[in-house]
Order: C-alpha cells, then structure tokens, then sequence
C-alpha cells in the first residue's frame, strides 16, 4: 500500500513564501536590461536553489517484503531489505541539532541535519514533529528518516 505524505503549516507557509520569491525572482530575470544578462551564470545557480528542493521532495512511500520504494518528486529509490532495516520511531525533530545541507520547510524539511549526542542523519520529512520511519543501513552507521503514515 502507498502512503502519500501531507505537508504540515509550517512547510506550507515557508513553501508559499519560497514560491513567491521564486516568481520574483524570474521576473526580474526576465525585466533586467540587457546589460546585464551576463549574470546569467548566477541566476541559474540561484534558480538551482529554488528547483532542487522541489525535484527532491517527497511524494509517497510504500513498504513490501523486499524493501521501501520511496517515490520523489524526480525519482524513486529502493531501499533493499537485505541492506535497510525500517522502524517505526518517535518524533525527531527535537533531536536535530545542525542543518547541515538541506531545505528548512521548503517543499518539506529536506537534506543532512546533526542530531544531538553526535551524529548525523538525512531528512525527508513533510510535518517535522510527527512520527517517523527510520531506514537504516545494516554496513554503515547512515540512517533516513522519514514521515510514517498515520
């Protein structure tokens, strides 16, 4: 079964506000005076910033015998279970100490946080302080959190 993720208020409010930047952002791109287009280098870099949390952000998960397919918004990943162990685990959001890299409510809570107590992990989250799933790998000491379906 495919569990679709809901994005809380708080994304919601940084994603319209983020969205609106964005179209600001275009149209003075597409005002500026020709003199200026040499910026273009830039503006792309910047355009990134905005387009990559987006193509990044989750869309549905789904758990079967084999593993978790994690469906984003550009892609989808398999996570085998012969690698992955999945757990149901408590809110984390009190535990995350630094971002790292990653959006902070933009189209979700994406990207590499520090965790209190030492470590780090990686977020797909949609409503921060609701349960998650933990994915972690059985070799390494890496670990994916994201939303668990109610």
């Amino acid at each position: 079964m495919r569990y679709y993720f809901k994005y809380g208020t708080s994304a919601k409010v940084v994603t319209a506000i983020g969205v609106i930047a964005f179209v600001c952002f275009l149209y003075g791109i597409f005002t500026m005076p020709y003199t200026f287009r040499w910026l273009i280098v830039l503006n792309a870099a910047l355009a990134l910033v905005f387009i990559v949390p987006i193509l990044l952000s989750p869309v549905y998960y789904e758990v079967t015998p084999d593993g978790v397919q994690l469906r984003l918004v550009a892609c989808s990943i398999f996570f085998p279970a012969s690698r992955y162990e999945v757990a149901p685990e408590p809110p984390i959001w009190d535990q995350l100490t630094v971002w790292w890299l990653g959006t902070g409510g933009y189209f979700g809570y994406l990207g590499w946080f520090g965790l209190k107590g030492g470590g780090s992990c990686w977020l797909l989250l949609t409503e921060p302080k609701k349960q998650v799933l933990a994915i972690r790998d059985k070799q390494s000491k890496r670990v994916i959190y994201i939303n668990r379906a109610n």
